[in-house]
């Protein structure tokens, strides 16, 4: 028992002494850069910067993290108790500056770029205030954008030109362009089409 309250205060020492090192790279990486960073966290020895950098100093040397693709977003991975993890980078940002969000927010980027990971571009806000953001932006997936879409606008347009020129019924323009009937009414009468 004596070896173990040993071992856990040399581990209490190790986790001082790396935080201090830490704070140290911070104060220096802030005055070097103009930057701010933070450490998130969940994942010690790791560093984030307010523009979206994230450093590795666990190994007491600093080491810039290159960003890898996770869909549409950027991200990396961190090692936490010899767990690798991926995490989005925008995440750690707003986790790291501004704390946990609430269990109805997601990440907002308020420019429309989802690869743009600087604080004054993120926030934590509810779903509908996201999509609000999307349809401002222009980047909701509507239209041609969604990866559903079997029309594009063009086709659209042209099937409105049929049915006001020559008065064919919706059953016969749809069979035309290889869709439902229902699929023709739509886009025609601007239920699904807004162009």
């Amino acid at each position: 028992r004596g070896d173990e309250a040993e071992r856990a205060g040399i581990r209490t020492e190790i986790m001082q002494n790396q935080s201090e090192q830490i704070n140290e790279i911070a104060t220096a990486l802030a005055k070097a850069r103009g930057v701010a960073w933070w450490a998130p966290p969940e994942f010690p020895g790791y560093m984030v910067s307010e523009c979206g950098e994230v450093l590795s100093v666990r190994s007491g040397r600093p080491k810039m993290l290159k960003p890898i693709r996770m869909g549409h977003y950027l991200g990396v991975q961190l090692c936490n108790g010899g767990q690798i993890t991926r995490r989005y980078i925008h995440r750690l940002v707003l986790e790291s500056f501004c704390g946990s969000p609430r269990i109805d927010q997601e990440c907002r980027h308020l420019d429309g770029d989802e690869t743009n990971n600087d604080l004054h571009n993120l926030r934590w806000g509810t779903r509908a205030e996201n999509h609000d953001d999307k349809r401002r932006h222009g980047t909701t997936a509507v239209g041609e954008r969604n990866p559903q879409a079997k029309l594009t606008a063009a086709t659209v347009a042209e099937m409105r030109r049929l049915r006001a020129a020559t008065g064919q019924s919706y059953r016969i323009i749809a069979e035309q362009f290889g869709i439902s009937t229902m699929t023709a009414y739509r886009a025609i009468v601007r239920q699904s089409w807004n162009c």
